[in-house]
């Protein structure tokens, strides 16, 4: 009877999903499962998808207001939850102008990239 009155145990249910196309034309969907700390990543390329800019801007955005890591020598995951948290800051058309608003983000991923 004890038992019932627990509260069940807590899961985190993905939070994004993959379309991979199949050979005949269907799709099928894979989630994008977060690693353990509760925080999906995706790739630069997504990740300029998701900032509405090109990929290429998305490079020097890393480390200074995106948190990233570095799997592979050559391969860049960026963290879900800092681009959301960059694209709520960046609503503001003030951001760029108040240098408290940057040094906040700045030294929220800085707190965020040691425990990558």
């Amino acid at each position: 009877m004890a038992a019932q009155n627990e509260t069940p145990a807590h899961f985190t249910l993905p939070i994004m999903a993959d379309f991979r196309r199949q050979a005949d034309g269907s799709y099928t969907v894979r989630p994008v499962i977060p690693d353990g700390q509760g925080d999906t990543w995706v790739t630069v390329k997504e990740a300029g998808r998701l900032l509405d800019i090109r990929p290429q801007c998305v490079y020097p955005l890393l480390g200074d207001f995106l948190v990233y890591k570095c799997p592979l020598k050559a391969r860049r995951l960026v963290s879900l939850q800092s681009i959301l948290k960059y694209n709520e800051a960046v609503r503001n058309p003030a951001f760029w102008n108040d240098p408290k608003a940057q040094a906040r983000l700045q030294s929220w991923v800085a707190q965020q990239m040691p425990n990558v």
